[in-house]
């Protein structure tokens, strides 16, 4: 296993994909913390994605996503999605 999955399968492990609460706040995109925090990275604007599992940018869904400031945004991106609820 390699950082990026890593990364990315401990996101799940913490709620992302993987609870009641992502599937109720994903349709909605109702994570107002990680969409500002996705704007302090790309600009005014910028639209997070999200589906049955994964979401994106920041998601290190495959390995051409990678790279250590992609790695330190998954990880600021999935605190955001937790302050947002999607662990419960």
């Amino acid at each position: 296993m390699n950082e990026r999955t890593a990364l990315h399968e401990t996101a799940h492990t913490l709620g992302v994909g993987t609870t009641k609460a992502w599937a109720e706040l994903c349709p909605k995109l109702a994570f107002p913390k990680a969409r500002a925090k996705l704007e302090e990275y790309d600009g005014e604007g910028a639209e997070l994605h999200c589906d049955r599992q994964p979401f994106w940018p920041y998601g290190l869904n495959n390995d051409d996503e990678f790279s250590e400031v992609d790695a330190g945004r998954h990880v600021q991106m999935v605190a955001a999605l937790m302050a947002d609820g999607v662990g419960r």
